[in-house]
């Protein structure tokens, strides 16, 4: 997928709640300042952390109702689209509505490649509200959209720490590893995201690839 193709009508549109990045049908981090990694550490870092991310609990933010549309997603037949985005919009619900507004603002400012404002409106809700997950999965897509593996993959990392059942975080990492020639890694980041949702067409699609004919 071209970066372009994430920006139009994907990460972000403006549909507000319900938008959703284009390839969701996809170290640790301390905090926003955190330096960018080396490449090197990145990758083992992050085929590490992904290896091991079924240790890692949900955030206490996060709406309890989503272990169950979790559940169903597996499961799940003609439904399975109405249940995926239902778990996009209780990924972009916050207990505090003008917290919420916020984030469907720089949504629609990313969809309008308006970065700059996007970019200022998403770090002052990180400060916010450093524990809500989707606040950094934004971010990380933002970041994405600029060239800015670095920072973004650092951000889709801190995603995943918040609620590591983010298919979406996972595919962006597995996106930005594919681009960067770490297989492994993004083979990874692809089949962890398509065990959490076994719907994602493309992602098989590109698992599929790898697998029988990985790139040189």
């Amino acid at each position: 997928m071209h970066r372009s193709q994430v920006a139009d009508g994907g990460p972000d549109s403006s549909r507000g709640g319900n938008a959703r990045p284009s390839w969701s049908t996809g170290t640790l981090v301390a905090g926003s300042n955190s330096a960018p990694a080396k490449r090197g550490n990145m990758n083992t870092g992050t085929l590490q952390f992904v290896v091991n991310l079924h240790r890692v609990r949900p955030a206490h933010i996060l709406p309890s109702r989503l272990d169950s549309l979790f559940r169903r997603l597996g499961l799940a037949g003609d439904d399975a689209k109405s249940i995926e985005d239902e778990i996009w919009a209780l990924w972009m619900h916050h207990p505090h509505q003008d917290a919420a507004q916020v984030l469907d603002r720089a949504a629609c400012e990313i969809a309008a490649e308006l970065f700059d404002i996007a970019e200022t409106r998403l770090a002052t809700l990180v400060r916010r509200c450093p524990d809500w997950p989707e606040v950094w999965h934004k971010r990380g897509t933002l970041y994405y959209l600029l060239n800015r593996d670095d920072e973004s993959i650092l951000d889709f990392h801190r995603t995943l720490e918040l609620e590591p059942r983010h298919f979406g975080a996972l595919c962006g990492v597995g996106e930005i590893c594919l681009a960067r020639g770490e297989w492994e890694t993004a083979l990874a980041a692809f089949k962890a995201a398509l065990k959490l949702n076994p719907h994602l067409e493309d992602v098989k699609s590109t698992i599929a690839r790898l697998e029988g004919h990985p790139p040189l």
